[in-house]
């Protein structure tokens, strides 16, 4: 008898390769998705510092400030207030806007892995959350703990990356959320 068309299995057969090839196209595509929302979340940190570098460079009083104590914190609203950054700017990892309690800080920082080179110091920024910030002043005798140590404006200054690590850390200068705000 001479058949025409497939059996069963044969069907079943190009079911399950169709399926399996459909499942791992998800799965790579879903990956590449997710580094580039991870990418796209990273160049969003760093152009709202950038924003803020041309915030202070534009207005005296900032500048002053920052050239009187070594550092200063820009309030992520103050950005968006000023058009220095979009109003409804979103963070494309979880698509929910960037909050306004977020600041930039600006300090002077020193590089440890090349001394002759990095003879001077150098402007550093970092993005932390306000809301879990926790402000540490020195105490009387110009002492901080926990890795600690005091600036010229009585504040504490981190030289201890388990410590400099806190939960207030959203984003270091390169957009990713370690080594925030060290000031070596």
């Amino acid at each position: 008898m001479n058949k025409k068309g497939f059996t069963l299995m044969e069907l079943l057969f190009v079911i399950v390769i169709v399926a399996l090839i459909s499942i791992s196209s998800v799965i790579v595509f879903g990956n590449i998705d997710d580094e580039t929302s991870a990418k796209d979340r990273k160049n969003i940190y760093m152009d709202i510092q950038k924003s803020a570098l041309l915030y202070i460079d534009l207005n005296d009083s900032w500048l002053e400030q920052f050239k009187a104590n070594g550092e200063i914190k820009i309030e992520l609203s103050e950005l968006k207030n000023s058009n220095y950054v979009s109003f409804d700017i979103k963070d494309p990892v979880t698509n929910k806007e960037i909050p306004s309690n977020y600041m930039v800080q600006i300090y002077t920082a020193y590089s440890d892995d090349d001394l002759e080179k990095y003879e001077r110091p150098f402007i550093d920024t970092c993005i932390i959350n306000k809301n879990e910030l926790l402000e540490v002043y020195c105490n009387p005798e110009r002492k901080c703990e926990g890795g600690l140590t005091c600036n010229s404006i009585n504040n504490c200054n981190c030289y201890n990356k388990e410590v400099c690590d806190k939960k207030s850390c959203v984003a270091n200068s390169d957009g990713e959320k370690k080594n925030c705000c060290m000031k070596k």
